[in-house]
């Protein structure tokens, strides 16, 4: 009986502590550390009475419960994803010339965003083999490890947001300029452009080593390194994905250059040739009329008249 309340027990502290590592990301709370805590003996400062309290197991637990929040968060995001891809097909069904973008620009935002569903599918994919190889030693870990997943996690979600943010955005932008109204095209290059950033920040801290992760990805930064803790499998699977949504926005990104050019050509008024009034005659150079003729004539007869 009291070995299975403790069993039972110990079941509850490991579910509270997955719920805190779940709660944890979700409230974007920085964790200073999650290293071994010690107990000191206030009457002996001597260090052999230090005993751990905070043990690999707890702090696995925890580490789980944020694996299950980065699950969630790509979930979400391939809802968020599914439901551009349908809207971006209305948009597609809709098109009329009215339309201030081309009907190949619609069909490559289209692609865009099919090709970004296809790499969040593959991102989840490879997380839950991960979780399943990490979480599941009963082997303790370098003190830094556990601190460097929960970073690895927050930055997972941070661009795991920033690529469901640049389609949502990348919809939003085209759909005024389908309807033909007054919009700039340069947003769809913007959001294009995020897009590919938050591309290739994703892979390269998806396939981060833990053991030397720091947190800080830069954009030009390779997805896969040397130190890659994904297999050879998995980082072709992402390099193949992150590969055609890059493809796939450097194409629009061309596209919208061209159309933006184009539009930019076409608003400029041509120069026409300035017309001067004409200026007036001078006053000698004055050329008089026949009718101003025939009454000088008049004149000088009646004058001729009077004399006689």
């Amino acid at each position: 009986m009291v070995q299975q309340s403790a069993a039972q027990l110990l079941d509850a502290v490991f579910i509270i502590c997955k719920y805190c590592g779940e709660l944890a990301l979700a409230t974007e709370t920085m964790m200073v550390n999650l290293m071994d805590t010690v107990e000191q003996n206030v009457d002996d400062d001597d260090d052999e009475n230090c005993e751990p309290k905070l043990g690999h197991d707890i702090r696995q637990a925890f580490l789980s419960g944020c694996d299950l929040f980065v699950d969630k968060s790509l979930q979400g995001g391939l809802k968020n994803v599914e439901e551009s891809e349908l809207k971006i097909q209305t948009f597609s069904d809709g098109y009329t010339t009215k339309s201030q973008v081309s009907d190949e620009v619609l069909k490559h935002i289209e692609i865009v965003t099919a090709t970004t569903k296809i790499l969040l599918l593959k991102c989840q994919e490879v997380q839950v083999e991960l979780d399943t190889t990490m979480r599941e030693s009963l082997d303790n870990k370098p003190e830094n490890y556990y601190h460097r997943s929960y970073r690895r996690s927050q930055r997972l979600i941070t661009h795991i947001s920033g690529l469901v943010d640049g389609v949502a955005l990348l919809i939003q932008a085209v759909e005024p300029l389908v309807e033909g109204a007054e919009s700039d095209l340069r947003r769809v290059l913007r959001c294009a452009e995020m897009i590919q950033r938050s591309t290739v920040k994703l892979v390269a801290v998806s396939s981060s080593n833990l053991e030397t992760f720091s947190g800080t990805i830069t954009d030009n930064q390779s997805e896969c390194s040397e130190t890659s803790i994904l297999s050879d499998s998995q980082s072709e699977q992402m390099d193949l994905a992150s590969q055609e949504v890059r493809l796939a926005t450097n194409t629009l990104i061309g596209l919208v250059k061209k159309n933006v050019t184009a539009n930019s050509s076409a608003a400029t008024p041509t120069k026409s040739k300035r017309l001067l009034p004409m200026s007036p005659e001078k006053p000698g150079k004055l050329t008089a009329s026949p009718h101003t003729h025939q009454k000088s004539r008049n004149i000088s007869r009646n004058i001729s008249l009077v004399d006689h």
